[in-house]
């Protein structure tokens, strides 16, 4: 462009020999007063009329159609045939108008797009899918407290008596009869000394707040500035998922070193015995149930106070999650531990809501008007639980580009750690703590709770108060019975579409046929590899795990993902090693 612009200006010496002095160099005098140099209009990106209209005015002696139609010839073709169709502002303008916008087909492009959009739409019912799933296990771990446990202590106690008859008849009527034959020691069960631990810690702890009074509790909170309940309302959600992820690591310790079937040279390597243990177990649950119900507390206050600030502060602490989520980088065991942590904080905030309701029911009286008027309120509370969720693990799965397919996984996961767990018939505590122990969730600091505000909002002075207490236990059995029946299924047939998935994709690889059939077949089964687990079928009577009577079970109460299939989370680089 330099040199044409040059050839220019010489042609314009050679045609005006007086201009010698400043009309030769007018052109670059130009840029020079402009600030321009002649690569700024090489780099530069002009239009047709851009170029000539500044060289026009700095050549006055050449007419502009003269100058026009040489500029023209030094151009590009396509240049050329533009500047021809706009060769007047008017026409310029009128073609500019009236041109035909012709995206670039990208069908690529636009498919992963497209993509994008579909699984960001998709994830809140996969992540609903999830949540249902792991607050129904919740919801059976939380009621086996109430229903299965007291049954298993009264067979415990039934136990521990036969036992202790047995010891009496061995070592008085068995000492006087030598011929009998040489019996064997009876020994204790193991489940039945960790139902009695378990058992004993929740009476002691419903004893101990029963000291403690709701009502000095709620005025004296109440009493506080609304920055300082929001600021401890926020410190009590760290320490209750502090405590959560330390209480069934101690629990789990205890219940190993109390077990008969702890071999005793094991016990001797642990540096704390029985007794430290089952105090350092009880402060914890102290801690842990005084956390909580100061957390029904305070929510409580939000929802009768006059002053609907806390209740929106409150509200818009749950969004803060999204900030501190969202922009960070996460991987599928990242974002799975995020899912157990979510479905553990519903599940526990719709219990301290139900418990706020029951307090506000007694302090008003048992009217229809006063639940409505809690209603509105509550529900606000869960929708807005609700929303974040949804929006926070939309936002993961599209700034870290993961497939949607892994929440289907993560419902594999809990599928089969529920069904092998149901069907371990010797495990070393209940069935229900392995689940437990995935979502991070105590139900003892909770339970006691439950069961200190139910105490003193109900009385039970007449048999009649007693009736109803029964009903209400057998309504709870009940209902336990039918989350865990449908809990059953549900898994059942999660497992069988696991397998079936992981049939086609063996015959899959397995078929030279298929592997020699279309693209589009193998990019789809490709895809659906990436997303689905590579395991060994089960057996056709789900999952058997290995006896683990016999050994402890500890792990991270939020974090712990070492239990789970690796299969599932390595589906991935399995893939690769195959297509390679």
């Amino acid at each position: 462009m330099s040199s044409r612009l040059n050839a220019i200006a010489s042609s314009t010496t050679d045609d005006d020999p007086n201009s010698e002095n400043d009309d030769v160099e007018l052109p670059f005098a130009l840029h020079r007063s402009r600030s321009h140099s002649v690569e700024y209009y090489e780099s530069s990106e002009w239009t047709p009329l851009q170029l000539p209209t500044i060289l026009r005015d700095a050549m006055p002696q050449k007419s502009a159609s003269t100058f026009t139609t040489e500029f023209s010839a030094t151009l590009p073709k396509p240049v050329q045939q533009n500047y021809a169709k706009a060769s007047s502002f008017c026409d310029y303008l009128i073609r500019s108008c009236r041109r035909e916008q012709k995206q670039r087909e990208d069908k690529e492009r636009l498919a992963e797009k497209s993509r994008r959009i579909q699984t960001f739409l998709s994830v809140p019912r996969e992540v609903e899918k999830v949540m249902s799933l792991g607050t129904l296990q919740c919801a059976d771990a939380f009621l086996y407290v109430f229903t299965i446990l007291p049954v298993r202590l009264l067979i415990a106690f039934y136990q521990i008596n036969l036992l202790l008859l047995r010891l009496f008849v061995r070592f008085t009527v068995g000492r006087f009869r030598s011929h009998t034959r040489q019996t064997v020691v009876p020994t204790f069960p193991t489940t039945s000394a960790c139902e009695i631990i378990k058992g004993t810690i929740i009476l002691a702890g419903v004893w101990l707040f029963t000291f403690v009074d709701l009502s000095v509790m709620y005025h004296f909170l109440r009493g506080q500035a609304v920055v300082k309940l929001y600021i401890m309302f926020n410190m009590l959600e760290v320490a209750d998922r502090l405590c959560s992820s330390f209480g069934q690591d101690i629990l789990e310790s205890l219940f190993w070193t109390a077990s008969p079937a702890t071999p005793p040279n094991e016990k001797r390597m642990t540096r704390l015995g029985i007794l430290p243990q089952i105090i350092i177990t009880l402060l914890y649950v102290l801690v842990h149930s005084l956390v909580v119900l100061i957390q029904i507390t305070t929510l409580n206050i939000a929802m009768n106070s006059q002053n609907r600030a806390l209740l929106v502060i409150l509200l818009s602490n749950n969004f803060v999650e999204i900030k501190g989520s969202v922009f960070k980088k996460f991987e599928k065991k990242n974002l799975y531990q995020i899912s157990c942590s979510d479905v553990r904080e519903r599940f526990q905030f719709v219990i301290l809501l139900l418990m706020v309701i029951i307090r506000n029911m007694t302090e008003l009286g048992w009217k229809m008007d006063n639940f409505v008027a809690c209603l509105p309120d509550g529900a606000l509370i869960i929708a807005s639980e609700v929303v974040v969720d949804w929006t926070k693990h939309a936002f993961i799965t599209k700034f870290n580009e993961i497939p949607m397919g892994v929440y289907q996984d993560y419902t594999y996961s809990l599928a089969y750690d529920f069904a092998t767990t149901q069907l371990d018939t010797n495990a070393f505590t209940d069935q229900s703590d392995a689940v437990v122990r995935r979502m991070g969730f105590v139900p003892i600091p909770l339970a006691i709770i439950v069961i200190r505000i139910v105490y003193q909002s109900f009385r039970f002075d007449d048999w009649r108060d007693w009736l109803l207490f029964g009903l209400g236990y057998v309504s709870l059995m009940a209902t336990k019975m039918l989350i865990n029946v449908h809990l059953l299924r549900w898994c059942y047939n999660l497992i069988m579409e696991h397998r079936a998935k992981h049939r086609d994709e063996r015959r899959c690889w397995s078929n030279p046929d298929t592997r020699a059939g279309s693209v589009v077949d193998m990019a789809d089964l490709l895809e659906r590899a990436r997303s689905a687990p590579n395991t060994p079928p089960p057996q056709p009577r789900l999952v058997r795990a290995p006896s683990i009577g016999h050994c402890p079970l500890f792990a991270n109460s939020e974090l712990d993902l070492t239990s789970m299939n690796q299969n599932l989370l390595e589906a991935d680089s399995t893939t690769k090693d195959k297509n390679a």
